[in-house]
């Protein structure tokens, strides 16, 4: 079982990471969802570091 918590573990950590630099990069998909919801572009940085 300490396996799969480990599994899960790095692929929680990978996803988040992957999802930070996306942010970061200000990728179409995130300014999209943003501009779709009513966030402005200048909470992507603060968004992205939590």
């Amino acid at each position: 079982m300490f396996v799969a918590y480990v599994v899960v573990t790095v692929l929680t950590i990978a996803a988040n990471a992957a999802v930070a630099v996306a942010d970061l990069a200000r990728s179409p998909w995130v300014l999209g969802n943003m501009a779709s919801v009513g966030i402005a572009e200048r909470w992507l940085p603060p968004l992205a570091a939590h």
